[in-house]
Order: C-alpha cells, then sequence, then structure tokens
C-alpha cells in the first residue's frame, strides 16, 4: 500500500483500509499537526472537522504481530538488512539443531587457491541468488494464479526450494528450510509493488546472507597466500594437498578409515613438507597396530617441524606402545616443553601415566 502524500510504499493492501486515503505514520502525524496549527475560521467554527481517517492516525502493519518485527523505516535497504538477520539467525539455529543429529562427509567451503576460491564466492553470492530467488518466485505468481492463498503460496513455495536443495543430503533441506520461508514472505510482503522488486529485494537479501559466509574464503586465501611465501615447495601443490587433508579429517570423524589413510597418503605424496600430515598418518598406522610404521612417520613430522609439541606427543605414544618407555619419556617431556600453556596439564598426566613404567626399566 502506497501512501498518498509522499508516495514511498510502507504496507500490503490490509482489509479495511481504503487505498485512496492511507497515510504512512510520519505523513498522517505531520497533517495531525498541521490541522492543529491552522486556526479555525468562521465557518469551520460552525461545522466541526471529520476526523481523520483510522488509516491516517496508525500504520496498518502495527496492528499484525510481525509487523513488530519489521523495520519503521520505508526504505528497502532497512528491510533487507532486517530480514537478513533473522535470515542468519534462523538458520544458524536450524543448523545448530539439526547437523549434529545427521553427520555428513563433505566440506563445502574447503576452497584452495585462488580460482577455486573466486568460483565459489561467485556463484554463491551471484548466481546461487539469481537461480533461487527466479524458482521461487515462478512457484508463487503460479499459486497466485490459481488464486490460492499467500500464506499457502509461500509455503508450497519454501517447501519446493527445500526439497530441491536438499536432493543431495536430505538434511539439509531442513536447515535451509527457515531461509527459504523469510525469503517467500519477502516476495509476498513486496509483491503489490511489483513482481520485479520484490525479486530484486529478496535476491538482494539471498546474496547478503551469501556474502556473509563465504567471505571468509576469501580471507582464508589472503591469509594462504602470506603463509605460501613462507613455504617449502610448490604453492598449488600445498593447496591441493591441504584440500586432501580435510577430506581425510573428514573422513575420520566419518569413520571412514580406508578413505582417510587413502587422502592422506594422496596429499604426502603431492606435498611431503607438512609435519601435520605425517601426524595423522601415524595415528593411522598406529590404529592399524603397525608401530614401526607410525614411528617412522612420526620421526619424519618432527624432523619437519623439531617445534610440534603434537608430533613429539604422539611419538611418545607410539613409543610406549613398543614398550620403550625411557624414550617415551623423554618425548612426552620434549612435548610438555613445547606445549602451550593450557595443553602443558594434558601432557604432564601422559608422563604421570609413563612414569611407573620406568621402575626396574634400562635407562
Amino acid at each position: 500500500m502506497t501512501c498518498t502524500r509522499c508516495g514511498r510504499f510502507l504496507v500490503p493492501p490490509v482489509a479495511g483500509i481504503d487505498p485512496a486515503t492511507y497515510l504512512c505514520p510520519p505523513c498522517a502525524s505531520a497533517a495531525a499537526q498541521s490541522a492543529a496549527l491552522v486556526p479555525p475560521s468562521s465557518a469551520d467554527s460552525a461545522s466541526p472537522q471529520p476526523p481523520l481517517p483510522t488509516s491516517a492516525v496508525q500504520d496498518p502493519a502495527s496492528s499484525s504481530g510481525w509487523a513488530s518485527l519489521l523495520p519503521r523505516s520505508p526504505a528497502p535497504w532497512a528491510f533487507i538488512l532486517v530480514l537478513c538477520a533473522f535470515d542468519f539467525a534462523v538458520e544458524s539455529l536450524a543448523s545448530a539443531l539439526i547437523n549434529p543429529l545427521f553427520p555428513h562427509t563433505t566440506t563445502p567451503y574447503a576452497a584452495r587457491g585462488w580460482p577455486t576460491t573466486i568460483l565459489h564466492f561467485t556463484t554463491a553470492v551471484v548466481f546461487v541468488p539469481l537461480f533461487w530467488t527466479l524458482l521461487l518466485a515462478a512457484i508463487i505468481e503460479l499459486c497466485r494464479l490459481a488464486r490460492l492463498p499467500a500464506l499457502i503460496c509461500a509455503a508450497i513455495a519454501t517447501l519446493a526450494l527445500a526439497v530441491a536443495d536438499g536432493i543431495h543430503w536430505w538434511p539439509h533441506g531442513l536447515v535451509i528450510l527457515p531461509s527459504f520461508a523469510l525469503l517467500s514472505f519477502s516476495y509476498l510482503y513486496w509483491r503489490p509493488v511489483s513482481w520485479k522488486h520484490a525479486y530484486w529485494i529478496a535476491v538482494l537479501i539471498f546474496t547478503l546472507y551469501n556474502a556473509t559466509l563465504y567471505t571468509h574464503l576469501v580471507m582464508n586465501q589472503i591469509h594462504r597466500n602470506v603463509i605460501s611465501a613462507q613455504l617449502t615447495g610448490n604453492p598449488f601443490a600445498w593447496d591441493a594437498s591441504s584440500t586432501l587433508f580435510d577430506q581425510s579429517f573428514v573422513a575420520r570423524k566419518a569413520g571412514d578409515q580406508k578413505l582417510e589413510f587413502t587422502r592422506l597418503s594422496q596429499a604426502i605424496n603431492l606435498y611431503p613438507y607438512n609435519s601435520n600430515y605425517y601426524v595423522s598418518f601415524g595415528l593411522i598406522l598406529r590404529d592399524r597396530h603397525d608401530f614401526t610404521g607410525a614411528e617412522t612417520a612420526m620421526r619424519k613430522a618432527v624432523s619437519i617441524d623439531s617445534y610440534s609439541w603434537m608430533a613429539w606427543d604422539d611419538l611418545s605414544f607410539v613409543l610406549y606402545d613398543e614398550k620403550r618407555y625411557s624414550e617415551a619419556m623423554d618425548d612426552a617431556q620434549r612435548a610438555y616443553a613445547l606445549a602451550y600453556s593450557n595443553d602443558r596439564p594434558d601432557v604432564q598426566k601422559w608422563i604421570d601415566y609413563i612414569h611407573p613404567k620406568l621402575t626396574g626399566t634400562s635407562q
């Protein structure tokens, strides 16, 4: 509904309010003040003035519960910011509740290298909002042609997009459901102005939300460029091996040790200069009771980074498994000396655990 005085669009049509006399709250307040300041003429005093219409005194949206959540400013940019904040809040809550119940084995944000980073960011910020919002608008417009109520239109569009987006992993459809519901509401809210107006506002909400999620890819790549200048070997190989290492970590969380072993082997072959790769590889071999291979991997790790307390600590575990308690104690003490203050209590517990084994053991 458009204000007849300033022309600003504020709310969709509301039953009982005549659009021809509607005034937004600021204009209604100004009209009331003007009427109070103008002294009545003799003709005016003879006949009382009719009161201002109800629509001019109160914003019709204020009678609705949801309207109190919307910005008071009629500016579209304020609406976009508020809806984006709601989107981020509800999807974060849905993700926190649903994702732990359904572990997933993919890493959607593990982009490595500028070409991949730019591709992921551009796709998420430009092409994804354009396509999904166009699909949402098409579904809603078809429902409107069928003269379905607005609530039913929004529900159909929300469910259709959630099902389509969760086709590869259905819990993601549940996580994204509140976001599509907010986009449907946004489109229907601004539809009385025009479908193009409603479409672009929904696109901008989607774009701003995705930009907040994917900006860290760009910043992460800038950070990686700074680090890569100090690294040994090919930085492109490092980027590719980092992706493989991330995949091995996800596979370990999912309990897929075979895939973890394969990805770590590929990462080490591609970039054999990262101590963390060898530590993780050594842990797999230790789980397989290949203590000789695990020790070799751990010693390779400490040879690459002799200041890694975790590498020394894990080497101590392997030596303990081999019943070489004296060497295990030495490496545990090195780990304690290198560890951060908040990690030292755990290392000290390990040292205390080894100590009884040294009784009667040759030094």
